[in-house]
């Protein structure tokens, strides 16, 4: 049960977090495609223009996808359940 517990908690992050997830992936992913067309601009390839991209996105699946602790710093509080007695 305790394996259990420990992988539901592991993917949580909160509101704030989840729009800095969506802001940080937006911010990457058109910084490299600039990056990667000034690449390919440089070098005359564009293969490179493909691989650099590639490699970016890569980068920015991996900061994303992965729950890490700077998307978890304002936990929500949830109220308690109210006792209905009829």
């Amino acid at each position: 049960m305790l394996v259990v517990q420990q992988i539901k908690n592991f993917g949580k992050i909160d509101f704030s977090g989840q729009e800095l997830v969506s802001r940080l992936s937006t911010i990457l992913l058109v910084f490299f495609m600039i990056a990667s067309i000034a690449v390919g601009q440089v070098f005359q390839d564009i293969s490179l223009v493909f691989y650099t991209y590639l490699a970016g996105s890569v980068i920015t699946v991996f900061l994303v996808t992965f729950p890490l602790p700077m998307y978890n710093k304002n936990p929500v509080t949830w109220l308690s359940k109210k006792d209905e007695k009829k």
